[in-house]
Formats: structure tokens, sequence, C-alpha cells
């Protein structure tokens, strides 16, 4: 059990650390839905593809998913060195 606790606080400690994971979690959908907004403002509104409540969720999902690919290559390094 010991191991385990000392695997995540590494773990945790180096994602903290990443630059990259603050980009995607805070960075990314901001701006993502600033480009929308912009989209929607200048095509007057009327078009319901670009509205902020049908692709937030999508900007959501796919800014999670960069966050989950960064965790994986973080612990299959961790794998590699036989922590």
């Amino acid at each position: 059990m010991n191991k385990v606790i000392n695997f995540y606080k590494k773990n945790l400690k180096e994602i903290l650390r990443d630059p990259i994971i603050y980009i995607f979690c805070l960075g990314f959908p901001i701006a993502m839905f600033l480009l929308f907004y912009i989209i929607n403002k200048f095509s007057n509104g009327h078009t319901p593809t670009f509205e902020v409540l049908s692709l937030l969720p999508g900007i959501i999902v796919f800014s999670y998913s960069f966050i989950m690919l960064t965790l994986a290559i973080i612990v299959s390094k961790d794998k590699q060195t036989f922590f």
C-alpha cells in the first residue's frame, strides 16, 4: 500500500508541475470558446452550429482527452523506470 501512495504522490507532483496540463485545462477551452463566439457573432448569430451551448460539451471532452493523453505519458515513464 505504501508503494501505491508514493506512486500517487509522485505522479500528482509531476502533473501539477507540468505546464501543458494548465494549457489544455484552462487555455484551450477558453480559446475555443472565444473563437466560436466570435465566429457566431460575425455570422449574425444565425448559425446553430457555432452556438456556445451546442459546442461547450465537445470542447470540454476534447481538452480533457489531451489531459488524459499527457497523464498516460507520465504513467508510462514511471513504468519504464520501474518505479
